[in-house]
């Protein structure tokens, strides 16, 4: 889904038709989605597609609540999760930071990178206590040095943090690509393919007869009814354009009449069309044989 779905959606559950309203849910979205020019698959959600980001980078910068035109306050971390996050894997399941950190294959080159980062901006970090807790924080949630290739890389600290208003300069980054060409690419992450689930979300489901998988949460069935009845209004608005596009089609003056194409065959002197012998199927549309003589009605 790109950010236009997200804000139509957004606008659609809020009920608001007010371009302002689209506009800003349009824009918290399209933050979600910036992750993107740094990998265009789906791999790129570890930066930005878990609660970890919406608490620690999207509620600082776009509030806790948004109110509507029409007075409606919208608490922002539901309608992350509910409106991006959850609606990115159909309803079904949100990742956590440490399913996505589960993909990264540790390697010596993502340790020495993690290590050079850090010695060669230790005054940096350690100078500021709130900046050393953000950056430090992906291992208090999952336990993995290797999770800090989300905060140190070159896109956090040259995108992000700027946003959250820290203005220091570091002396190196990692490379984003660091942490993708070390990253596996599994169904789960694939918008939940083939009902696959991240491991947090595993012991949470059970197998109903057809054996697909059933989240125990009740908000997934209304995510996914949100978005079936999006899919069909879109199709519905398809629908109706090319119906008004058949209309003035219609109308134009070169519009080919069938019944002229039908009198003109009625005028036309019917052809003698050779056959080919021995034809079981007396085909009348068969090329004559070579070299054989024809035969005609």
């Amino acid at each position: 889904m790109n950010a236009t779905i997200h804000a139509e959606l957004s606008a659609k559950r809020n009920k608001t038709k007010s371009d302002k309203d689209f506009q800003w849910f349009y824009k918290l979205h399209d933050f979600f989605d910036s992750s993107k020019e740094v990998d265009s698959t789906n791999r790129h959600r570890i930066l930005t597609h878990q609660l970890w980001f919406t608490k620690q980078v999207i509620i600082p910068i776009f509030g806790e609540t948004y109110t509507t035109e029409n007075g409606r306050v919208i608490n922002i971390k539901d309608l992350s999760e509910s409106d991006h996050l959850a609606a990115d894997f159909k309803g079904r399941f949100i990742p956590s930071l440490g399913d996505y950190v589960s993909l990264i294959n540790d390697s010596k080159e993502i340790q020495d990178s993690i290590t050079k980062f850090f010695l060669d901006n230790q005054k940096t970090i350690e100078s500021d206590s709130k900046l050393k807790e953000l950056l430090s924080s992906p291992v208090s949630l999952t336990g993995e040095r290797k999770s800090l290739l989300v905060t140190c890389n070159s896109w956090f600290i040259g995108f992000i943090l700027p946003k959250l208003g820290f203005n220091v300069n570091f002396v190196s980054t990692i490379n984003p690509s660091v942490l993708f060409n070390n990253m596996n690419f599994v169904d789960w992450i694939n918008n939940g393919a083939n009902n696959d689930l991240p491991p947090s979300w595993k012991n949470l489901s059970n197998k109903n007869k057809a054996g697909k998988d059933q989240i125990i949460d009740g908000s997934s069935t209304f995510i996914e009814n949100a978005r079936l009845k999006d899919e069909i209004n879109q199709l519905k608005e398809t629908i109706s354009k090319l119906e008004k596009e058949n209309a003035k089609l219609s109308k134009k003056d070169n519009t080919i009449d069938i019944s002229e194409i039908e009198e003109y065959f009625k005028k036309k002197k019917p052809q003698i069309i050779p056959k080919a012998p021995f034809d079981p199927f007396d085909n009348p549309y068969r090329p004559p044989w070579p070299n054989r003589p024809e035969i005609t009605d």
